[in-house]
């Protein structure tokens, strides 16, 4: 559960590199393209609990999405799914573990749409009639996304077969990554619950109110305990400088130093070498 508990941060100071599709790129082509432009970046943290399910008495949460390097479907875009958890978890039920995927993401994307759907209607409701229009337009002419995704086992028989689309990754936190091949439509759907800053139109409401939100974000409760030892060693430092020149003043200024400190060794500038 370490990835359902962190917040990964998104701000649109960070300005990452941006690889734009050619014009007329094919919808695989300029799927890649985004995704390449999120390659590295972390997920966003609303996006982990939807993509969350339960398997195998395991709950497996999503940690991170990466595009594959090796692009070899014809029309569709390869990604892999990194879970929280073993290869050890996905138990021998491999068909079954594939179809719990497949309806966590399903149900992720179909609340995606449903979002946006609510997003544009409240800008209708506040006087952007012409922006509810071009959605509506949009959506007619494109139709609805059908979601398409496939998970193909190879023949695999163990999670752990070298042909199986699961690999455990990881160094000190154990990941379960699955290989998954999306259309161009659901990647792009996907990637808007992952990285929106990528996927959304730059000039769509959507985006941003998004990047809004996230500039005026607060840091963590935890941050701020990093600041109590800091303020407790700016004290201490400032006490001991207090008393240095205390000790300094009383020497050179008064002649004589009172109390213990006078005869401290530490402080004894008066020492004597007797050969």
């Amino acid at each position: 559960m370490a990835s359902l508990e962190t917040t990964n941060p998104h701000s649109s100071s960070f300005v990452p590199k941006v690889y734009e599709a050619p014009k007329g790129a094919s919808p695989k082509e300029q799927s890649l393209a985004k995704w390449k432009s999120a390659a590295g970046c972390p997920i966003y943290e609303d996006a982990k609990p939807r993509m969350t399910f339960e398997f195998n008495n395991h709950d497996f949460v999503l940690a991170d999405v990466r595009l594959m390097r090796v692009q070899d479907s014809d029309d569709g875009v390869r990604l892999e799914l990194f879970y929280d958890g073993e290869i050890a978890d996905v138990g021998t039920d491999l068909q079954g573990f594939v179809d719990a995927i497949q309806a966590s993401v399903s149900k992720g994307l179909q609340e995606r749409k449903m979002q946006r759907f609510r997003h544009m209607l409240e800008r209708k409701e506040a006087g952007h009639k012409e922006e509810w229009e071009k959605y509506m337009k949009e959506t007619n002419e494109k139709g609805d996304v059908e979601i398409k995704m496939d998970i193909d086992l190879n023949g695999a028989t163990s999670a752990e077969d070298t042909c199986s689309p699961f690999r455990e990754a990881g160094c000190v936190l154990s990941f379960v990554a699955v290989s998954v091949t999306l259309s161009p439509d659901t990647a792009d759907l996907l990637g808007e619950i992952c990285f929106p800053e990528y996927f959304l139109d730059k000039d769509c409401s959507e985006r941003k109110a998004f990047m809004d939100k996230q500039n005026e974000a607060t840091l963590p409760w935890w941050v701020y305990l990093f600041f109590i030892p800091i303020v407790i060693c700016f004290i201490a430092v400032v006490f001991a400088w207090s008393r240095v020149a205390q000790v300094l003043y009383s020497k050179y200024f008064n002649g004589d130093v009172s109390g213990d400190m006078g005869t401290s060794p530490a402080f004894n500038f008066s020492t004597e070498v007797e050969l």
